[in-house]
Parts: structure tokens; sequence; C-alpha cells
């Protein structure tokens, strides 16, 4: 019997990182049009 592993990365908060990453936009040096919030739900990480 063969098996398959899946593995998917979950951004479980984004935006306004401390971290000042020039390359990231999530960090706070930029103003990225991107979704913005500090935790994701439990049960919407696990879905």
């Amino acid at each position: 019997m063969q098996e398959i592993f899946l593995c998917t990365i979950c951004n479980v908060s984004s935006g306004s990182c401390a971290e000042d990453c020039a390359y990231c936009t999530q960090s706070a040096k930029f103003n990225a049009d991107i979704e913005r919030y500090k935790y994701k739900a439990i049960p919407k990480i696990l879905e």
C-alpha cells in the first residue's frame, strides 16, 4: 500500500509584523494591500 503525505502552510497571523524584513509584505515597514488579522480562529486553521 502506498501513502501520500500532504502538507500545507497556513498563515495564522497576517500583517503588521514587528520585524523589519525588507522583502516581506507583512512587515510593519510596508503598507501593502493584504488582509490583516492578529490570529485566525482555530476552526479556520483546521479547515
